[in-house]
């Protein structure tokens, strides 16, 4: 019988990279509060720094008044905030579309892996895991019950 499952990938640092960087979006979603405070912390001194610098640029290079090198980088960052934004949102169905497609692959490549192993197991195996299943489901009904 021709196996269900897919090929080894072409290109294994391909696969590496994205496992680490689903390892990092997890990681980040389950951080205790106080790591996202210093990471908040940390991005906010980032942006102070950077203003700081393009406001002191704006005072000494082009010679405008400190009132208006600290509007103009306001807005500065505004906008590239709000281009950003629009960006992100141009690009929102091709990245939900995509993340739709490799959910769907993902679970044909769980079903296949799934079939294969209940194929390749024995009769034993098969009741052990059906009963084991029964009394699980039986004795969650009975303890929803009381």
């Amino acid at each position: 019988m021709k196996s269900l499952l897919p090929k080894a990938p072409a290109n294994p640092l391909k696969l590496a990279k994205n496992v680490v960087v689903a390892g990092f979006i997890a990681s980040w979603a389950i951080m205790p509060e106080l790591l996202w405070h210093k990471l908040g912390f940390i991005l906010h001194v980032f942006y102070e720094v950077a203003s700081f610098l393009l406001e002191e640029a704006l005072i000494h290079g082009a010679g405008m008044q400190k009132y208006y090198a600290q509007m103009t980088v306001f807005y500065f960052f505004w906008l590239s905030g709000i281009v950003l934004f629009a960006f992100f949102l141009r690009r929102l169905p091709h990245l939900i579309q995509k993340l739709k497609a490799e959910l769907h692959l993902f679970a044909l490549r769980l079903k296949d892996r799934l079939i294969e192993t209940w194929l390749a197991s024995s009769l034993w195996q098969k009741i052990k895991f059906l009963s084991f299943q029964f009394a699980l489901m039986a004795g969650g009904i009975v303890w929803l019950l009381i």
